[in-house]
């Protein structure tokens, strides 16, 4: 075991006896998506091939033709698509088994913004009345990063009765 290791895996031992914020390393992956392809499956994509575990996105620019959304504190989607719209601002979390918390943030051709959730896959099938669908109109580059030694999941929260994020430590050895 390196001394590098070592003092990570003290600190990582310290830090999950503690009632202290997570810290973690990352790996960041790269992707430009392509005109026509749904941003959210394009997402969850990249983070089944590669089993990530704990990701957050980073960032993302690039342009959609249309966009399913849920605004704030409504239980039903809305279909912005009078587009194209330019990405403003898309952040979120992806836990263990691809289940993400993506918001975004969308201009129109006048500088006009809406934003909200971006529904989930599972969430556009329980809303089966058209196509909530997000897909791209030129590009969309995109950095995700992967929080190497943690573990997001999402279990549902008894107080607010939603699936909330909850964070913990990986087993991770070291080799010596």
């Amino acid at each position: 075991m390196t001394k590098y290791s070592l003092l990570l895996t003290l600190l990582l031992a310290f830090l999950e006896n503690s009632n202290s914020s997570f810290i973690s390393y990352s790996v960041n992956y790269a992707d430009r998506f392509h005109p026509y392809q749904d941003l959210m499956t394009q997402i969850l994509n990249i983070t089944s091939f590669y089993n990530l575990q704990a990701t957050n996105i980073q960032t993302c620019v690039g342009s959609v033709l249309y966009c399913g959304i849920r605004t704030a504190n409504q239980n039903f989607l809305t279909n912005f698509t009078s587009g194209p719209y330019e990405i403003v601002s898309l952040v979120g979390t992806i836990s263990q088994g691809s289940q993400p918390h993506i918001h975004i943030s969308l201009s129109d051709k006048y500088g006009n913004m809406v934003g909200g959730h971006l529904p989930s896959l599972e969430e556009r099938q329980f809303y089966n009345q058209t196509d909530f669908s997000c897909p791209i109109y030129t590009t969309a580059e995109i950095i995700l990063s992967e929080n190497v030694n943690l573990v997001f999941q999402r279990p549902i929260d008894p107080q607010t009765t939603y699936d909330e994020l909850q964070i913990s430590y990986r087993n991770i050895t070291f080799a010596s």
